[in-house]
């Protein structure tokens, strides 16, 4: 009786021992990292998608506000105190928290690469009808050059794609001051850690 009983035990072990061994088996535990790479990589592209839409969704009115600043000269100015340019143009002194021309170019290269401000938004500073110049050490604003208007993004329709470790591109809606529906590819750029536009495109084809 007592040899049945060890021989009982002795078979259900050998069982138990092959069931373990086969879970573990390099096929077996190859499975089981595919499905948690697979997993990994699944989450991984989600959150980087949802990331890259939370930082065009908290940009656009920053990057927009800035956009109005250079190409429409929209900063509030005192007019009661203006001054003439040697070209002609009136000047008056800007009320804002930027006193000067370079703590608005400050705030301004932490949401734009400077290649980006180079050749788009500091053009604007450079001639003879510059929108913004320094008199007296304090910024003054081209009177003479005001537009107005605004767009109106729509962030949360934004296509996200061209995903990499240093960027990604965002496709963004918006509503134009004619109100036609239009659309903007914007690239970011990682730049020292923070993604900023390197690109700004807008389609004047109405959608």
């Amino acid at each position: 009786m007592k040899k049945k009983i060890a021989l009982i035990v002795l078979a259900v072990t050998a069982v138990l021992f092959t069931a373990c061994a086969a879970e573990n088996t390099p096929s077996a535990v190859s499975q089981q990292e595919s499905s948690s790479a697979v997993s990994s990589e699944n989450k991984t592209a989600a959150l980087t998608e949802e990331s890259a839409k939370e930082t065009v969704k908290l940009n656009m009115p920053i990057a927009d506000k800035f956009y109005a600043i250079y190409n429409r000269c929209s900063l509030p100015v005192d007019n009661s105190a203006s001054v003439t340019d040697d070209n002609g143009f009136c000047y008056s002194p800007v009320e804002s928290v930027y006193d000067t021309l370079a703590s608005l170019k400050a705030d301004t290269e932490k949401y734009f690469t400077k290649e980006y401000l180079d050749s788009t938004f500091y053009k604007n500073l450079a001639d003879e009808t510059a929108f913004y110049k320094d008199i007296n050490g304090k910024l003054y604003k081209n009177t003479d050059a005001v537009s107005d208007g605004k767009n109106i993004w729509d962030t949360t329709a934004c296509v996200i794609s061209d995903i990499t470790d240093t960027g990604f591109t965002a496709t963004v809606p918006y509503l134009d001051l004619y109100e036609a529906h239009r659309s903007a590819k914007i690239e970011y750029l990682l730049d020292n850690g923070t993604y900023k536009i390197n690109s700004w495109t807008l389609n004047l084809d109405a959608v």
